[in-house]
């Protein structure tokens, strides 16, 4: 074989040294190089990312292996979902199968250790000839996405390299890296509506079914140097336990490798990372994700740095000071210089350590993922719930038929009812409903996605002050988010039905009530169509009782990371063809709103809108993300000219104190003993209204400790939402339901000739709570 290039003769530096880093580019060139000169390397091209980035899947492992790679695959399928298979089959499946590896590096991209770390990676891999590395290569095949986020990898590099040798080289990138989602790219982990997130799911569970996924981050950098799971409690009831047991013995089992190296301050079963303990009922996330389909998910999160620069940590600032060595951390760190390079290294001897114990372990490990498969299938025969039934006769089917795609994406089991379905306690459904069973090997999933669940009130869910974990979601159920009518058997369906083979369900006519119309309304107005609605239906080409004028939209965006809100609502915008402008603070003050009709102010905080410069000059004079009192003067110009501004959350604030609106905000202020929600499903009533078109008159809408209004004065004011009277919580939790109950959530305020909306809650909540994203599309039209 010929020589194999290392990183340092290809990029020119030694990985990890001070102020270097690649791009992606460079990165792909690298490995495009390095496989010409192995047979150990296989480059899977994948879709193009909306810069135009071709994501690619890295796939390591012996030369025979990868000859052999589709009957590996479809080993893994088989003991991923053993039915009909005795258990000397799966014997002789586990011991020809190999253990499946997938890796995920730096998706938060400005979190840059993994990435950085992958070409040594792949150079060790294929030139270290010790036992030990050919038992892996033997053993595992190793997927590897050498960065799960492309665009953003080129965005951090551009900033490395344009402020490099200048007064700002060591600050981080501040810039946005996913326009559709920011910082929360990791909350699509189930409903798989991101480029990256439908790529990484080939090799989770559609065409392979991995074995275990090593995701890795980055945590604040006076934290610990390292943390990795197991994670804390409290625990998802219906993970497997088996997998419980597995994330614990090779999240222990890395940590011990990396205790052999003598890496210092590397933590497991953490509780207080970010100020929330790190637990498994963070769903959405890709670690967490996985665990539901009986794949051990371990994160790993390494103390930060400012880009690919180092910093100094005195023993007082880190998270070790004082601390005496622990069962969680035996190790403590004593500080000192914290540099890329130390961040490369715990890495990539973390993903070693885990390929070692997979190889070691490779058989156990196989036949663990038939166990729980069977086993996650007895647990659905005996729960209490033995099915979940989808209604045909949705309010949405649009919304029916997006969540199908999510059922079908997590490679659900799922079917359609062939006659009406009859259950003895006499609930009825008619012909062609969908029907879930939970007894299969993604039961865990299944109930995720469908099951209404309150959190529970123990010890493993209080914090010591007395508030609730609630993890990433209190209400997990995304058909809850999405507006289905879903119903739980109590008993078998024994209906006629067939395996989910393609049906759409869909109506013929542009109803009102399906999200899907907008779309297609909304491009026959780009078109130059136009277009009526009459009763429940919009018309093409001939009048109606009303025209449907499309509006001119503004959406103020900031090139900032970690405004998660803004980045979801241009996605929605841009998936419902709305043509929206993207304005910056700046550009709402210097008066660039002359010809819109309606401005997006999605859920920003007062800090951030009222002052012209977030930073105070602590990075480049071109980073402002502010409105500032020019920007609000022009605003309330905007909007007195017969204009409308649209916000949510937090920016409801903004609007209150700002524009002197005469209602009271009856939860703003309200401590998390007093008022918590974290992210739950909450019953609300809606009125006859413009923004209530398309919508039912009772509804759920997805609140994370959201807000609620009750005005002063009745002058100049709307409620078109409320939440019920009594009741509230749907599923989640509600703390503090006084606060609420029977007050507004979405109001119309005049403001001169124009109007204020305002949504306590965020109707587009990560571009998925479809059930409500007519309130905000409605917003987006000329009365």
């Amino acid at each position: 074989m010929a020589k194999i290039t290392s990183p340092k003769e290809y990029f020119g530096f030694e990985i990890g040294s001070e102020g270097n880093m690649f791009g992606y580019k460079e990165l792909v060139g690298y490995v495009e190089e390095i496989s010409k000169q192995t047979d150990l390397i296989r480059i899977d091209y994948m879709e193009k990312t909306l810069d135009g980035n071709e994501l690619i899947a890295v796939i390591v492992s012996s030369s025979k292996n990868l000859e052999k790679l589709d009957y590996y695959k479809e080993i893994s399928n088989k003991l991923s979902d053993p039915e009909g298979l005795s258990e000397s089959e799966i014997d002789t499946l586990t011991k020809e199968g190999k253990a499946i590896c997938v890796c995920t590096l730096s998706l938060h991209s400005h979190e840059i250790g993994g990435t950085q770390m992958s070409p040594l990676l792949l150079y060790e891999l294929v030139t270290n000839k010790s036992e030990k590395f050919k038992n892996i290569l033997e053993n595992v095949i190793f997927i590897m996405f050498p960065t799960a986020n492309p665009d953003g990898l080129e965005i951090n590099n551009a900033w490395n390299k344009k402020y490099k040798g200048t007064k700002h080289e060591k600050k981080a990138c501040v810039r946005e890296y996913n326009r559709y989602a920011s910082h929360a790219n990791n909350r699509d982990g189930m409903y798989h509506d991101l480029i990256e997130t439908k790529c990484f799911a080939k090799y989770f569970y559609q065409d392979f079914h991995a074995n275990a996924l090593l995701d890795f981050h980055h945590a604040p950098s006076y934290h610990n140097r390292l943390f990795l799971e197991p994670s804390c409690d409290p625990l998802r009831e219906e993970l497997n336990p088996l997998l419980v047991r597995e994330i614990e013995f090779y999240g222990n089992g890395i940590a011990c490798f990396l205790e052999e190296q003598n890496i210092p301050n590397v933590v497991t079963e953490l509780n207080d990372l970010y100020g929330e303990e790190f637990t498994t009922t963070n769903y959405f996330n890709m670690a967490d994700s996985v665990k539901h389909h009986n794949i051990i998910g371990i994160t790993f999160e390494a103390a930060h740095i400012p880009g690919a620069y180092g910093m100094y940590v005195s023993k007082e600032d880190s998270a070790s000071k004082g601390s005496m060595p622990s069962m969680k951390n035996p190790h403590p760190w004593e500080g000192g210089w914290w540099s890329l390079c130390d961040i490369v290294k715990e890495d990539m001897l973390s993903v070693i350590g885990m390929l070692n114990l997979m190889a070691q372990n490779k058989n156990q490990l196989l036949k663990n993922g038939a166990i729980k498969a069977i086993r996650q299938t007895e647990r659905g025969k005996k729960s209490e719930d033995k099915a979940y039934i989808i209604p045909k006769n949705q309010h949405d089917l649009s919304s029916l038929n997006r969540f199908i795609k999510v059922l079908l994406g997590q490679r659900i089991k799922f079917f359609v009812a062939d006659e009406d379905i009859k259950l003895s306690y006499g609930k009825c459904f008619e012909k062609g409903s969908i029907v879930v069973p939970l007894a299969q090997p993604k039961f865990s999933v299944v109930s995720v996605l469908l099951r209404k669940r309150d959190v529970p009130d123990n010890r493993y869910t209080r914090r010591s002050d007395g508030t609730f974990l609630t993890g990433d979601m209190a209400a997990s159920n995304v058909a809850g988010w999405m507006g289905l009518d879903v119903f739980a058997a109590k008993e078998e369906v024994k209906a006629k039905m067939h395996l989910y083979n393609g049906e759409i369900f869909e109506e013929e006519k542009l109803l009102v009530t399906q999200n899907e119309s907008y779309k297609k309304i909304n491009k026959m107005l780009l078109d130059g169509k136009k277009v009526f609605q009459n009763g429940d239906e919009f018309y093409v080409g001939f009048s109606g009782e009303k025209e449907v004028k499309k509006a001119k939209i503004a959406l103020m965006s900031v090139d900032v990371l970690g405004y998660d809100s803004w980045a979801y609502c241009n996605h929605t915008l841009t998936k419902y063809n709305t043509n929206h402008t993207l304005l910056r603070g700046e550009d709402i003050a210097n008066g660039h709103l002359s010809g819109f009709d309606v401005l997006i102010l999605p859920g920003y905080n007062m800090e951030t809108l009222l002052r012209e410069d977030l930073y105070d000059n602590e990075v480049p004079d071109e980073i402002k993300i502010g409105l500032g009192k020019k920007g609000l003067d022009e605003i309330k110009k905007f909007v007195k000219s017969g204009k409308r501004v649209v916000g949510w959350g937090k920016t409801c604030e903004y609007f209150k104190e700002c524009f002197n609106l005469d209602l009271e905000i009856t939860t703003l202020n309200l401590s998390q003993k007093e008022y918590q929600t974290g992210g739950s499903l909450l019953n609300v009533t809606g009125k006859d209204h413009k923004f209530m078109r398309g919508m039912p008159q009772k509804f759920e809408v997805v609140n994370f400790n959201d807000f609620a209004f009750l005005p002063k004065s009745e002058d100049n004011y709307t409620a078109f939402v409320k939440y019920n009277q009594k009741d509230v919580l749907s599923n989640g939790l509600l703390v503090g339901e006084e606060y609420i109950a029977g007050k507004d959530c979405a109001v119309s305020v005049k403001y001169g000739d124009g109007e204020i909306v305002m949504f306590g809650f965020d109707a587009q909540f990560r571009s998925q709570a479809e059930g409500t994203f007519k309130l905000f599309l409605n917003t987006l039209y000329l009365d």
